[in-house]
């Protein structure tokens, strides 16, 4: 295949993937979100809709890498041009960025407090939020999630 004809192709390919991509994440948004137990659109699941939009992220990512590899040498030629000086400051500005980038999404992981959603209500029992509310409203017994939760918060006091 012609180069011109691999990227034309290639770029096509990008472009439907970043559409589909972008399509079931709305999808899983606002049509499928988290709480839509039983819920299926076109008879997928939430979960089945989450594992091609992981796989739809994959295909664009190694899309985009090869695009770069393709185009590598226009990419080298813009950005170096031809002074030696100016390479080595480029590659010095790259390597420092580059190594800020990864030291910031490490420390994000580290240090970013991770919190529980107030709609997050399910215990790790499979009880339903339905018998949570009821509680709350004085109707029924603490499912069995909350009773251990307070057991225990009342033993560390």
């Amino acid at each position: 295949m012609k180069r011109p004809t691999l990227n034309y192709t290639l770029d096509w390919l990008l472009i439907t993937t970043f559409a589909a991509l972008a399509a079931t994440g709305v999808l899983l948004h606002y049509t499928l979100p988290p709480g839509s137990r039983a819920a299926t659109v076109f008879g997928m699941s939430r979960h089945q809709w989450g594992d091609l939009h992981w796989w739809l992220a994959v295909a664009l990512f190694t899309g985009v890498a090869i695009h770069l590899l393709l185009h590598s040498a226009w990419i080298k030629a813009l950005t170096l041009g031809k002074s030696e000086g100016r390479r080595r400051r480029l590659r010095l500005a790259g390597a420092v960025g580059g190594l800020a980038v990864a030291c910031g999404v490490i420390a994000a992981a580290f240090f970013l407090p991770v919190e529980r959603r107030a709609d997050a209500r399910e215990s790790s029992h499979g009880e339903s939020s339905e018998r949570a509310d009821e509680h709350e409203a004085g109707e029924g017994p603490a499912p069995q999630g909350q009773r251990l939760h307070r057991r225990r918060a009342s033993q560390s006091e």
